[in-house]
């Protein structure tokens, strides 16, 4: 299973951006913000929200246990889906265009094997349901069915270098025939759990090459479902191709593109940060706060929600009211509206979407307006309390202006800013919001704190003044 582990990890790497990334920043004592602690760093910088740091069975479970409690709390049903999972016994493949060792056409033979079948039907599957029910903090609960199909044959006119291929929609006719008794059970995604085939009439160096897992995947429906290729039963796996499915279409299921996979990494969460292998802490962070709980509650892979979205007002909202669902009870703001609500007329946006940076600028002749400090210099690796927010180092940029002490804020850690006067031990109740900023799928949320609010030298100072005289 060596080269299995191995392989994977190129594949989440590829999805990282290429290279591994290494912690960047020196940590100091996290915040507590309820039952989160929040990394801080040596700059003074907020970063993760995390429950235990370093251990990932430990962390995963302590959400678990907190997603048991909200489901027991909430008194309705949890949102269900059901998933699928098919083994294949006896099936082949073969390369009309490559001759085999006896002049016929090469020939392969796929069964999934034992181990592979075994892994998935008592680890596989129970992973992939508790990490959709933790990081949906109870609001989906998976279940599984299992097939086995035999006998399906594959054909390939692959000219030379005969490649690993199992997609179902290459035996389409028979794959439905094979599946038909689960034609009405509302499986919204098949998991094909396959193995390497093995080569039946190669010579001596005549292989079929695979890795040991699928990387290809296809949105073919399967009765209203789809299906993926999988091939090796690992939960890292399991949840990157389901994401393939769920994030890359959120603009046709939920009517607002959020995220775009294979990138999630510029959203500045690290390669095993936290202590979590290959990217699974990205995408626990994905669905904790970029899937937010009313999207869980009427999540589909399938059906299109296409839910409203909140127009543009300039008014403000209140946090708690708003939170479970903020991207459809919050407007989109784009230049024209924070030009407005920032006083700013020459207010621009520069959120590239291969970059890790967002710099908030204004023209020249505003420059005064502008009561923060403020850089002109886009950059990835920021950690100045600016109109700069670099996403693998800061989790906040600010402008202040006569209108407001504005900030744009990770979601993940918009509960501690909407918050800071209480932990602070400030007067002044929980900031309002007044929207969100989507450039780049990279999804911020717009607070605003009182104009006379002084800017502290870092973001720690938020929650942590460093001067205790300024406590009232």
């Amino acid at each position: 299973m060596k080269a299995h582990t191995m392989l994977l990890a190129a594949l989440l790497l590829a999805e990282a951006g290429g290279k591994p990334v290494d912690n960047p920043v020196k940590l100091q004592e996290p915040l507590r913000f309820g039952r989160d602690l929040v990394e801080v760093t040596s700059a003074g910088t907020l970063r993760r929200c995390y429950r235990v740091w370093g251990d990932w069975a430990a962390e995963q479970q302590a959400y678990l246990a907190e997603a048991r409690e909200n489901a027991k709390a909430r008194g309705t049903p949890a949102r269900r889906v059901k998933m699928g999972c098919i083994f294949l016994k006896d099936a082949q493949i073969t390369f009309t265009n490559i001759p085999g060792a006896d002049g016929k056409p090469l020939t392969g033979s796929y069964s999934t094997p034992p181990e592979f079948s075994d892994a998935m039907k008592q680890r596989g599957m129970r992973e992939y349901c508790d990490f959709m029910f933790a990081f949906s903090r109870g609001e989906l609960e998976v279940e599984w069915v299992t097939a086995t199909l035999t006998n399906l044959h594959w054909v390939s006119d692959a000219p030379k270098n005969p490649a690993w291929s199992c997609q179902p929609k290459a035996v389409g006719d028979d794959f439905l025939k094979a599946l038909a008794k689960f034609k009405d059970d509302g499986v919204c995604m098949w998991m094909l759990c396959a193995g390497r085939p093995t080569t039946l009439n190669g010579g001596a160096k005549q292989k079929i090459g695979a890795p040991p897992f699928g990387i290809s995947y296809t949105q073919w429906p399967i009765f209203g479902g789809y299906s993926l290729v999988i091939s090796a039963p690992d939960v890292g796996l399991m949840v990157h191709e389901f994401n393939h499915r769920y994030l890359d279409n959120l603009r046709t299921l939920e009517n607002i593109q959020l995220t775009q996979f294979h990138g999630l990494a510029n959203l500045g969460y690290e390669d095993k940060d936290l202590g979590y292998p290959h990217l699974m802490n990205t995408y626990r962070s994905i669905y904790l706060y970029i899937v937010r709980r009313d999207m869980w509650r009427r999540f589909t892979v399938t059906t299109p929600n296409h839910s409203a979205l909140e127009p543009f007002s300039g008014k403000a909202y209140a946090w708690a009211e708003v939170q479970g669902d903020c991207w459809f009870k919050l407007p989109q703001l784009g230049d024209a509206e924070l030009a407005k609500l920032t006083g700013l007329a020459t207010f621009k946006m520069d959120a590239q979407p291969k970059k890790t940076y967002r710099l908030y600028t204004v023209g020249e002749a505003e420059r005064a307006k502008i009561l923060s400090p403020y850089t002109a210099q886009a950059g990835e690796q920021d950690t100045a309390l600016n109109n700069l927010l670099a996403l693998h180092t800061e989790s906040a940029a600010v402008l202040k202006t006569a209108t407001g002490h504005w900030l744009f804020v990770r979601p993940d850690l918009a509960d501690v800013y909407v918050d800071m006067f209480k932990l602070a031990g400030r007067a002044g109740g929980p900031l309002p919001v007044y929207g969100y900023v989507l450039e780049g799928v990279r999804p911020l949320l717009v607070l605003r704190a009182p104009p006379e609010l002084p800017v502290p030298a870092n973001e720690l100072g938020y929650v942590r003044p460093a001067d205790r005289s300024e406590i009232k």
